[in-house]
């Protein structure tokens, strides 16, 4: 296995940082050294970051590991971290573990190695989206050390039955796991099947899953197949009724940016919305709107095309 020269990410620009580990090197000020490398088939993360902007660090490991950053609301805060070959999915939940967000998978690139995340949404901070001004927030290296972790990742009964390709059946199956991330990953894999109408009543079913995750994941998959599969847009909407803000967020974010009917009814009900964060959501994405609409309306008019006949 190559390993890569890690990267150095000082604000705003990109670098080579020579360093003798993964990353082993003392970064300056609002900078981060970000190394993404496989071990055993599996993403690992090794990082150093000195009160870097959690969006610039966010940015390097999604270019590295080939996913999509949404940043619902922007990411102002910075972090201080250090820590060597973590999984990948570990590493963004523990930078993340202020922020709510949404980690969605789609199917692996076989012709090379891929982590199959496609997309990180992410929500805003937990504690207020409107902070006064951004913290920094220390990670210890021993939080994130593998040996260390005191809640080390494993896996759920019956993970061996698991088979992102196999059939329908089993998929349905393990949709009604009692372990959560047993059910988000088969809800992933049926979207592999959209043609099946099983697979699209198994996911709309799940908008009402016991879990606000699974059903902030269902959601951000659903999204993808708004304008394709009739009622989707429906079936999203409901979830603005959902008792738990962060799936709120993402039906509104993901009603809006698929430029859905419903969108409009969506920033509505989020205006009055009894949680504050949804309310700021509701504004953000107006303004953002609002912003679009006006760069397109002063844009100048297209060149008048000739009407000359031919003679």
């Amino acid at each position: 296995m190559t390993v890569p020269a890690p990267v150095c990410v000082p604000l705003g620009i990109l670098a080579l940082f020579a360093a003798v580990g993964p990353c082993a090197a003392v970064v300056p000020p609002r900078s981060a050294a970000v190394a993404l490398t496989w071990q055993d088939g599996v993403a690992v993360l090794s990082l150093t970051a000195n009160e870097a902007p959690l969006k610039l660090v966010l940015d390097e490991v999604a270019r590295q590991a080939g996913f999509e950053v949404t940043e619902v609301i922007a990411t102002e805060r910075a972090i201080s971290a250090k820590f060597e070959q973590v999984p990948l999915q570990r590493a963004l939940e523990r930078l993340l573990e202020r922020e709510d967000f949404v980690l969605l998978y789609g199917p692996a690139d076989l012709s090379r190695e891929s982590t199959g995340l496609s997309r990180v949404i992410v929500l805003g901070t937990r504690e207020h989206w409107s902070m006064a001004s951004p913290q920094t927030r220390l990670l210890p290296e021993a939080d994130l050390s593998p040996e260390t972790d005191p809640s080390p990742s494993v896996l759920p009964r019956d993970a061996s039955m698991f088979d992102p390709d196999g059939p329908v059946e089993q998929l349905l199956q393990l949709a009604s796991h009692d372990d959560e991330r047993m059910r988000q990953s088969a809800l992933e894999a049926l979207t592999l099947h959209a043609d099946d109408e099983r697979a699209r009543t198994a996911l709309l079913d799940h908008l009402r899953d016991a879990s606000p995750n699974v059903r902030c994941v269902v959601i951000g998959l659903l999204g993808r197949f708004l304008g394709q599969w009739p009622g989707v847009g429906d079936a999203i909407f409901t979830a603005l009724g959902d008792s738990v803000p962060s799936v709120r967020h993402v039906a509104v974010f993901m009603l809006w940016e698929a430029s859905s009917p419903r969108a409009s009814d969506a920033l509505t009900l989020a205006y009055d919305d009894v949680d504050s964060t949804v309310r700021d959501l509701a504004e953000e994405l107006s303004q953002r709107t609002l912003g679009t609409t006006t760069d397109a309306d002063s844009a100048p008019p297209p060149p008048a095309e000739s009407d000359q006949s031919e003679k």
